[in-house]
């Protein structure tokens, strides 16, 4: 562990790849920590054990899956965002022309 940490910042190059995969850690697991006390998320704990075990690149898959899955069961966390995960994307106005191309390849 200890020759880990050292080659961890031997360079200038390392100690910037391992402040960023870091810092990414700290923001995820606290965006998830915020986020799942506030939707009540269950097995929230996933995302602190997935993140420290693989990294962020399972910890924040893992929290987006259990979030939007918590969305669509829960009707009072889907109002916090809206009457569903997906009322943002059915509001937007496309042009005409899009909606020309969009009927023609449907």
């Amino acid at each position: 562990m200890r020759l880990f940490v050292h080659e961890m910042f031997a360079n200038r190059i390392s100690t910037f790849f391992s402040l960023d995969v870091i810092v990414s850690a700290i923001v995820v697991l606290r965006f998830a920590a915020a986020e799942s006390a506030r939707l009540v998320i269950p097995r929230r704990w996933l995302v602190l054990v997935a993140t420290l075990l693989v990294g962020v690149s399972l910890g924040l898959p893992l929290f987006l899956y259990l979030r939007e899955a918590q969305l669509e069961r829960s009707p009072a966390a889907a109002q916090i965002y809206g009457n569903s995960p997906h009322a943002a994307a059915a509001n937007v106005r496309l042009p005409k022309v899009t909606w020309k191309l969009y009927r023609k390849l449907s």
